[in-house]
């Protein structure tokens, strides 16, 4: 079972809440340590990562992953679209100490947002690995994701309608290779349909995970259009 907790953003004066993972023990880590934490921007355009008052990350490209090295505790994040004065979008998390994650989205009415991507059901049982995909292309519409897995090589397709920001979940495997594959909704490529595995995908990556450890790989927007497949983690 996943624990969640409630997490409150403000964007641009608006209330909103959110779900996040939250602890599953009670373990800290030695204080001053450093966790990275992973800024992925499905938001459609370049935006401004400000970490504690701090300019973390300007001109995050659309689509680019960045990293924001921060000591665990607790941080607040705020986001801009870049070159603007709009009133930034503020996220406040605890660093606990494994890898945070952070997608940078847009939100209904196309207004600025951002969402802790973890989730308690990433843990990995021993002599097990798990993959995630996230939809975070905001001008991609509905995409078809299809995968192999290291126990399963016959295509398998992700979840389905599979939107932006679609709700997501780790699927569990073996050690060993799991390959993804993207098309959208105007490729000729029948829903449902394993043997659409072979025609021209938009993209796809491969991944070789040992025993106990997982994957995440995020759809986000190519500057000027299209999509592609970026690993987050």
């Amino acid at each position: 079972m996943r624990v969640m907790t409630i997490v409150s953003l403000v964007v641009a004066g608006a209330a909103f809440s959110l779900l996040t993972a939250c602890p599953v023990c009670g373990c800290g880590p030695p204080v001053g340590a450093i966790s990275n934490t992973s800024v992925v921007n499905g938001f459609g355009a370049a935006v401004d990562v400000v970490a504690d008052g701090i300019v973390s990350l300007s001109n995050l490209a659309v689509g680019a992953v960045g990293v924001v090295p921060m000591q665990i505790g607790a941080h607040q994040l705020s986001v801009r679209p870049s070159a603007t004065a709009v009133v930034p979008t503020q996220l406040a998390f605890t660093s606990k100490g494994p890898p945070v994650t952070i997608g940078i989205l847009r939100a209904s009415g196309g207004a600025l947002g951002a969402q802790m991507l973890d989730d308690t059901n990433a843990v990995v049982p021993a002599g097990a690995t798990k993959l995630r995909v996230l939809n975070l292309a905001a001008n991609a519409g509905e995409v078809q994701v299809w995968r192999t897995q290291p126990d399963f090589m016959t295509p398998i397709r992700w979840a389905f309608p599979f939107t932006y920001n679609s709700v997501n979940t780790y699927y569990q495997s073996t050690p060993g290779t799991w390959e993804v594959r993207i098309w959208t909704d105007t490729i000729t490529y029948a829903p449902g349909n394993p043997a659409g595995w072979s025609n021209a995908a938009l993209d796809a990556m491969t991944v070789s995970l040992a025993a106990g450890t997982r994957g995440n790989f995020a759809i986000v927007d190519k500057p000027g259009g299209g999509v592609k497949l970026v690993r987050i983690e």
